[in-house]
């Protein structure tokens, strides 16, 4: 559980309202309330990733062990994230703080339409989950990531419920933050979900790639959502228009934009690490990093910032595509 302090802090009220008019129905935001990591420190500036979440059924997720398709769902509005009975809306996020409040000028105010249009019914309960941004993994909660979830109130007021629109929903001029007696709430919940991730970079142009876990769902749609990308595969001897990211083999993407990119994926270790080759050329990717096998020489890496190959490197290391030549089959990766 979250290490919590009640105090009233009139003065930090005072700093966070100030020139703040609420222009929607739901102006939310951290209160009164500093939130801090587990070394006592404050988050400041893009120290903290705010989200906020409605409740559509069930109670709140269980954030520690809950596994989304991606780990990006967590902090990006208008995911959906189920755990059992439990299904939660994340309406909005926020990263701006000043010594542990968050700021509710930097807080995107949302109005009804909004609300539905990410997936929110009328009436459901809101909280207010907070990421120690230095845990996370470019910017994504992943397993050890720290986080702190609390209950939000109209006016921090507790006997006072703060919902989604709806009949009973107040003014749009009303405040949704915390328990306004709460002076200090600490990020020492720790992320722990099964599974693993890896970070895939993707640089303007070619990249050669490789995914070395099995995914919720492996669908280039997927991984890649709405990234300008061009995705290509090998199969024995001939490129092909994968339908799916599977561990073990390598990809050729190419990455339409300007500036490089990163994702990460979330998923579970196969069961098994080896990796069958063809007699010829084979397109891989390790599942654990490795020496390159002195069976299969030569190997070739890309570096996609100068465009050219590598020549057998000492180690092939995940989330990158190798070739490797075979004279005969057999198989890599087995421990």
């Amino acid at each position: 559980m979250a290490t919590i302090t009640r105090k009233l802090n009139t003065v930090a009220l005072a700093l966070i309202l100030v020139g703040v008019t609420a222009r929607a129905d739901l102006d939310w935001g951290g209160g009164v309330t500093a939130f801090q990591r587990t070394d006592d420190t404050t988050l400041h500036g893009n120290g903290g990733v705010a989200v906020l979440l409605s409740v559509r059924s069930g109670g709140l997720v269980d954030l520690a062990q809950c596994c989304p398709l991606r780990p990006s769902d967590l902090v990006t509005a208008g995911s959906v994230l189920t755990d059992g009975e439990n299904v939660n809306v994340v309406l909005a996020t926020a990263n701006s703080f000043f010594q542990g409040y968050l700021m509710l000028t930097a807080t995107p105010d949302i109005d009804t339409e909004t609300q539905v249009a990410r997936g929110a019914a009328a009436g459901e309960t809101l909280y207010l989950v907070v990421w120690d941004e230095s845990t996370l993994l470019s910017g994504m909660p992943v397993s050890g990531s720290r986080f702190a979830a609390v209950q939000l109130f109209v006016d921090g007021q507790t006997g006072n419920a703060a919902t989604t629109f709806g009949p009973d929903l107040p003014a749009p001029s009303t405040l949704v933050y915390p328990d306004a007696s709460l002076d200090v709430v600490q990020c020492d919940q720790t992320r722990n979900a099964a599974g693993a991730s890896i970070e895939l970079v993707l640089h303007p142009g070619w990249n050669l790639v490789s995914v070395p876990l099995a995914l919720p769902d492996p669908s280039p749609a997927a991984v890649f959502g709405d990234l300008p990308i061009v995705l290509w595969g090998w199969q024995r001897g001939s490129y092909v228009r994968p339908s799916s990211l599977e561990p073990g083999a390598g990809y050729w993407v190419h990455y339409g934009a300007s500036t490089s990119t990163s994702l990460v994926l979330w998923g579970n270790q196969p069961a098994s690490t080896a990796i069958d080759l063809i007699s010829g050329w084979n397109l891989v990717g390790p599942i654990v990093d490795m020496a390159t096998p002195t069976v299969v020489r030569p190997a070739y890496g890309w570096n996609p910032a100068t465009g050219e190959y590598t020549v057998d490197p000492e180690t092939i290391e995940l989330g990158h595509g190798y070739w490797i030549h075979s004279t005969e089959p057999c198989t890599i990766g087995v421990p």
